[in-house]
């Protein structure tokens, strides 16, 4: 029973570290670029 007390502690710790991360990236703006990378290809050479 102490194990999956643990597991849950673990687990809940895990989702709010991914969760931070995630909200410090889209904040940051590190996914902005995939928006220009999406419509490279669109673009004409010259």
């Amino acid at each position: 029973m102490n194990v999956l007390i643990l597991l849950i502690f673990i687990s809940v710790f895990l989702a709010a570290l991914a969760v931070t991360l995630f909200v410090y990236s889209v904040r940051n703006e590190d996914l902005d670029h995939a928006l220009q990378l999406s419509l490279k290809p669109l673009e004409d050479e010259q």
